[in-house]
């Protein structure tokens, strides 16, 4: 009686010690956009990478994700019309047709579907960063390009990014000039001024 009880506790030690999210301080945030995504179920990280359920992952980004039980597969699709499909353990993704290996397969457990959550938003354009020692996995659009010009006295500015953009605007004077922030964006081309009309 003493055996098995003392193989209980040791098993029930280890697997509270392996299982993940059980304490919040190795508890894995996702951030997309600057928005905590509430999770279906605790993110895991597995050689490197962050797998995460795919309920609401995917809606800060401007996308939206579905999974089909028929032939079990996860299909991630943003406004800048990137399509992106899984299949649950299957090591490669589909993107736009083009076949691309996964850092881990997609897999279900409890009933929900993880995918490898850095794979799948780099490839819909999305700059992603893992810190470890805060847990944290940061996700954001990546401004691809910007050009301004003024047009019937008015200052029209345009934004190509890879997902919804938030910004802050100041209008400054001496000189006259405006500062337009984006918030949780990652620039692919260096900061700086932008002439306005060639000015």
């Amino acid at each position: 009686m003493k055996v098995v009880a003392a193989a209980v506790l040791a098993a029930l030690t280890v697997s509270a010690l392996a299982a993940p999210g059980l304490g919040q301080d190795d508890r894995i945030t996702v951030i997309v956009n600057g928005v905590e995504i509430p999770l279906a179920a605790p993110a895991v990280l597995i050689g490197g990478q962050v797998m995460a359920p795919i309920s609401g992952l995917f809606e800060p980004m401007g996308a939206i994700a579905a999974y089909y039980e028929v032939d079990r597969s996860v299909v991630v699709t943003n406004r800048v019309h990137a399509t992106v499909r899984l299949i649950v353990g299957e090591g490669v993704m589909e993107v736009n047709g083009a076949r691309r290996a996964l850092p881990a397969a997609p897999r279900v457990a409890g009933g929900l579907v993880f995918i490898p959550v850095q794979a799948v938003f780099a490839a819909l354009g999305a700059w992603t960063k893992y810190e470890d020692a805060e847990r944290t996995l940061y996700v954001s659009s990546q401004i691809r390009g910007i050009t301004a010009e003024v047009r019937d006295g008015l200052l029209q500015v345009r934004v190509d990014a890879t997902g919804p953009v938030q910004t802050e605007t100041l209008v400054l004077t001496q000189p006259d000039r405006m500062v337009v922030d984006f918030l949780h964006a990652a620039l692919r081309s260096p900061p700086g001024e932008m002439p306005v009309n060639d000015a």
